[in-house]
């Protein structure tokens, strides 16, 4: 997965990779949808992180997948 370049973005070497892949993977399963929310969140679309752990990461995807509400309409 991409999170090696998310660690090297927001500086965190404690992540344990390996176990947080699994652990995305048996959540989420893994497509495009999923590698473009971790991206996102990497850059900081959902927010600043200030540690990169697998529930931050998880937050992201979970995000990303919200149903976006258009207030113009109402």
């Amino acid at each position: 997965m991409r999170l090696v370049v998310v660690m090297s973005r927001l500086k965190d070497t404690e992540l344990d990779v390996p176990k947080t892949a699994k652990d995305i993977y048996d959540h989420f399963g893994y497509d495009n949808n999923v590698q473009r929310a971790i991206l996102n969140g990497s850059m900081g679309k959902y927010g600043v992180t200030y540690k990169l752990t697998t529930q931050v990461i998880g937050n992201w995807i979970y995000k990303s997948r919200e149903k976006k509400i258009n207030y113009d309409s109402i």
